[in-house]
């Protein structure tokens, strides 16, 4: 897992893993909005669901209940028919992050993005080093910040010393 130890990352990437590392540690994982129409399909413990004010939406988008049982029925389809991992990553990672990022709606311009990939490799310096042969991954994350910050420090880059 990328650590926030590690050198030279960017201040934004490295307060981005903190806040991942935060996530999983909360229980409270679904948001308020959905609890009566998520325990019309299914019973789910009260604790999963924040208390108001629902810090959980502060975080980013929830899906919607029909976008999460999309996924759950292509995620069905792919154990059923033995899908191989491309297929896996068509139908059920790629949607389901997308999901995660965009909340259900259309792409957005945002900070944290997605991107499908299949040549993407992880630069070797965040990779714990008991980590042996390179890793792929079949989706890339992107960052893409405001155009006046990357300015910014572009113009701090290039300053005399």
């Amino acid at each position: 897992m990328l650590s926030t130890d590690a050198e030279g990352l960017p201040p934004q990437l490295r307060n981005l893993i903190g806040d991942f590392e935060l996530i999983s540690r909360r229980s409270a994982t679904i948001s308020s909005a959905y609890k009566d129409e998520i325990n019309a399909l299914v019973r789910v413990p009260d604790w999963m669901f924040p208390p108001p004010p629902d810090e959980r939406d502060m975080l980013g988008p929830t899906p919607p209940i029909v976008a999460v049982k999309a996924s759950l029925s292509w995620s069905r389809h792919c154990h059923e028919t033995f899908a191989r991992e491309h297929a896996w990553n068509c139908a059920v990672h790629f949607p389901l992050l997308s999901l995660a990022l965009y909340g259900g709606s259309a792409r957005t311009n945002q900070f944290l993005g997605l991107d499908s990939c299949t040549t993407a490799s992880i630069i070797e310096t965040y990779l714990p080093s008991r980590a042996g042969a390179k890793k792929h991954q079949p989706h890339r994350p992107r960052c893409t910040p405001k155009p006046t910050h990357c300015h910014q420090h572009r113009d701090e880059a290039h300053r005399p010393v």
